[in-house]
């Protein structure tokens, strides 16, 4: 069935996508990204206005964000949050955005965007993936409560 075949597909490069950046992850705690629910989503260079003016690279996943900075080709490891924390961007203006970090301590983080021609697409993806991670994580709970197993639920 080519529906299924495309999927495996995507499932693939998904796993082969998350896989490269564990590897190239530099944490000294073992960060653990592959997990069965995990699905890549974007990432994008910024820099943080609000305080050091670094450079940081951001990972978007399904279910968290994950703060790297490069180091000689690799990743080194700044912070990460899970979605559950509500992170919203609003656009400050022309060039600078917001992100709304619900109940983590950094709160608002000032930011400006590498590429500013991607500003749409970065407010549009945080916000939705965000929303989409909110309602599921919402779903599984409701489905924790109910009884029945969410494993049974996932698509082979």
């Amino acid at each position: 069935d080519v529906c299924s075949s495309d999927l495996k597909k995507r499932e693939l490069e998904n796993l082969e996508r998350i896989m490269a950046i564990q590897h190239s992850l530099i944490h000294e705690k073992g960060l653990h990204l592959v997990e069965p629910h995990r699905r890549f989503v974007a990432e994008f260079d910024l820099m943080d206005i609000s305080k050091d003016f670094m450079l940081y690279h951001l990972i978007l996943c399904n279910d968290i964000l994950i703060c790297t900075k490069n180091k000689k080709g690799k990743l080194k490891f700044k912070w990460s949050m899970t979605l559950d924390k509500s992170v919203l961007v609003d656009e400050e203006d022309d060039s600078n955005l917001v992100l709304h970090t619900g109940q983590d301590q950094r709160g608002e983080w000032r930011v400006k965007l590498c590429n500013p021609r991607l500003i749409s697409e970065f407010v549009a993806t945080m916000n939705e993936t965000s929303r989409a991670w909110e309602t599921t994580s919402s779903a599984v709970e409701s489905f924790r409560t109910s009884g029945v197993s969410v494993d049974s639920l996932t698509p082979r």
